[in-house]
């Protein structure tokens, strides 16, 4: 099983929340993949749990799978710079997820890769693990109006990054609950899970 940066009880967390909308329309999409390790992980939780309810639907990884491909200077943390996690590669992410067929992993940008999907594409899960700024921006604004009702989006990066005044900023008028997502051992509530409600 790959590896992955993720905390466990954030993964526990991410499965939970997949079963929790298993049963909402649409494809669970992932952007931020690195090397594979949560995108294998609901494969697998799907292939074990939910085989007949998500029949027919796609998990969707999206990454440039080489590393960030801009950086904000004004909104992003000095951690993060151009290239950053480039030791991963699309051909090593996708050859781990070919046992599952209902798997498609996207090389690029994911403005360009969204541009790739249906026009009617819905979602009922995205996991949003991309750190920066401009990419969370491209992403919610993708995501967001694709949302099936009862859907839900987690975003891994929330306090202390720069973003986190455009998402409070893109929600406050929309028909969501927004909650922090906790339990990190030191204590720190970094990411936040959004649930359009239904």
């Amino acid at each position: 099983m790959p590896q992955t940066l993720v905390p466990a009880e954030y993964i526990q967390q991410l499965l939970k929340l997949t079963s929790q909308v298993i049963n909402v329309p649409g494809d669970i999409l992932e952007v931020g993949v690195y090397q594979g390790g949560s995108l294998y992980r609901t494969a697998k939780h799907l292939t074990e749990r939910h085989p007949k309810a998500f029949a027919g639907r796609e998990l969707i990884g999206i990454d440039t799978f080489e590393g960030h491909p801009y950086i904000n200077a004004e909104k992003d943390p000095a951690h993060h710079f151009k290239g950053r996690f480039a030791d991963t590669s699309f051909e090593t992410v996708s050859a781990r997820l070919k046992r599952f067929p209902f798997v498609r992993v996207i090389q690029g940008e994911c403005g360009a890769a969204f541009r790739t999907l249906p026009a009617g594409q819905r979602f009922c899960l995205a996991n949003l693990d991309v750190d920066i700024y401009d990419s969370y921006v491209r992403a919610l604004e993708y995501v967001y109006p694709r949302l099936s009702p009862g859907g839900v989006i987690v975003c891994d990066e929330y306090q202390g990054y720069g973003h986190r005044e455009f998402i409070d900023r893109y929600f406050k008028d929309k028909p969501v609950e927004v909650k922090l997502r906790t339990g990190r051992a030191e204590g720190k509530d970094y990411g936040v899970i959004i649930t359009k409600r239904a």
